[in-house]
């Protein structure tokens, strides 16, 4: 019995030695494997190409509707419930389409820029106003409160072309004012406000107001507040910190800026064409 169990084992052996030289004289005579060649071409499907120009044409034009809907509204300020609703509409397509990868950080950015449309009055678009705003933090009722009794001398002032310049390190706003100092008497003026780009994210800015002055009229001789002056040495009391506004840089192509401020208020800005 011994002896059968040895041949047993003997046999079992010999036919696993003949498995394994067999398969392994197959595999190398099997031919090798040739990787398959994927194509690869550098040059758009037709898919891609359409649904890229679909993009472009509708991107064009929700900016084609919204600039008829901010000339004639007088930059918003006359819409109708149902054409301000229209434009945020525009607005939030813009939004989710925008080019520029960190727009606020984007030499896309940089530029003169002109305000088109707002939806909340046209003067907080200006840094000051932003500022101040920054400053009440989370008391948005008290802002509004001052907010409202500042309106009251500001109805004798017609807000003309509000523009601003922007680089990577400051943002300086234009805004031009006629005033009624006295019936059948008014005055223009150019209030210019400039703020650093405190600190800078991929699609916020971090205002902190530097100077105000007046450029242009009767008052062009004020040499304006210091503000930045000011802020540094209010910063030596204890606990004392200067404001900055927060600006969120939502959409920027070749011609089109949209920002929104800490409470959401939407400014969209057309580039202004340079100067032959």
């Amino acid at each position: 019995m011994a002896g059968a169990a040895t041949m047993h084992y003997i046999v079992c052996f010999v036919f696993f030695v003949v498995f394994v030289a067999t398969t392994n004289v197959v595999t190398a005579f099997r031919p090798l494997a040739v990787p398959r060649l994927v194509r690869t071409s550098s040059v758009p499907s037709a898919v891609s190409v359409s649904m890229s120009l679909q993009r472009e044409v509708e991107k064009q034009t929700y900016k084609e509707k919204l600039y008829l809907l901010s000339a004639k509204s007088l930059r918003g300020s006359l819409m109708s419930d149902a054409e301000r609703m229209d434009a945020a509409f525009l607005i939030e397509n813009l939004e989710m389409m925008n080019p520029t990868y960190r727009p606020a950080m984007s030499q896309t950015v940089v530029g003169e820029w002109e305000l088109i449309y707002t939806s909340t009055r046209v003067i907080r678009a200006s840094p000051l106003f932003q500022v101040i705003r920054a400053a009440f933090g989370d008391n948005v009722r008290l802002f509004n409160t001052v907010f409202n009794i500042l309106k009251e001398p500001l109805k004798v002032t017609r807000v003309g072309r509000l523009t601003q310049s922007v680089t990577p390190v400051a943002v300086t706003s234009g805004m031009e004012t006629e005033v009624a100092l006295i019936p059948f008497i008014k005055t223009k003026n150019t209030i210019t406000s400039i703020a650093d780009i405190a600190k800078s994210d991929d699609g916020s800015w971090e205002l902190r107001m530097t100077n105000i002055a007046v450029k242009e009229g009767i008052l062009a001789q004020f040499p304006g507040i210091p503000i930045r002056a000011i802020s540094n040495f209010l910063e030596r009391i204890p606990n004392f910190e200067t404001p900055k506004a927060v600006i969120n840089v939502t959409y920027v192509d070749q011609d089109l800026r949209i920002v929104r401020d800490q409470d959401n208020n939407v400014f969209v800005y057309t580039r202004i064409a340079a100067k032959p």
